[in-house]
Parts: C-alpha cells; structure tokens; sequence
C-alpha cells in the first residue's frame, strides 16, 4: 500500500484536489525545496531515460521533430511494460492493477 508521495513544489502536483484525495486514502505528500531537481533522483533519472528513448527512436526511424511528444509517451508505455530491477518479478504496469500487460500487439 502506498504510504507516501515525493513531489517538487509545482502546482500541477500540489493542488487542492491531490492533497484531499492523499487524505482520504492516508497518503503523506513529501515535498522538495523549490528549485531543487537532485531531491527527486529517481523522478529525474526517469524523465532522463524517456527522454534517452525518445531521441533514439527519432534517430533510428528519422522522425520528424514535432512528433517528440509522442516518442516520450511511447518510450513511456513501453518502459512501463518491460521488467526492471527495480520491481522484481514484474513490470511496472503489472504492479498498478495487478495484472500481466498484454503485449501481443508489440
């Protein structure tokens, strides 16, 4: 069950909608210091390796720029479909509704 969220001070994440919703479910809201990336290492270390991706897939398939935005989702999706070390034994997507991921259509 999860105890506790680690956010920076931006609104998109701290709003009045989170903060209730975390209430009622228990959830604490840890916040960082403004302006300060390297308190959230393991966000930043993700948003890098989306970002690793999507260049990539541009590069391999020369894609034109504008269609970034949808490389990251897609480095998205299938990063949350692939096994990590850090969640042994299963996929990201697997631990949020417990279900294997489909992923005949890869």
């Amino acid at each position: 069950m999860l105890q506790a969220i680690h956010v920076d001070c931006g609104k998109e994440f701290i709003n009045e909608d989170l903060k209730s919703w975390c209430h009622e479910q228990g959830i604490e809201i840890n916040q960082t210091a403004p302006y300060s990336p390297s308190q959230n290492g393991v966000a930043e270390w993700m948003n890098r390796t989306l970002v690793e991706l999507a260049q990539t897939m541009r590069a391999a398939t020369n894609l034109p720029e504008f269609l970034w935005e949808e490389a990251t989702a897609h480095a998205a999706y299938l990063r949350n479909r692939s096994y990590t070390t850090s969640v042994k034994g299963s996929t990201p997507y697997q631990k949020w509704p417990g279900t294997k991921p489909n992923v005949t259509h890869l």
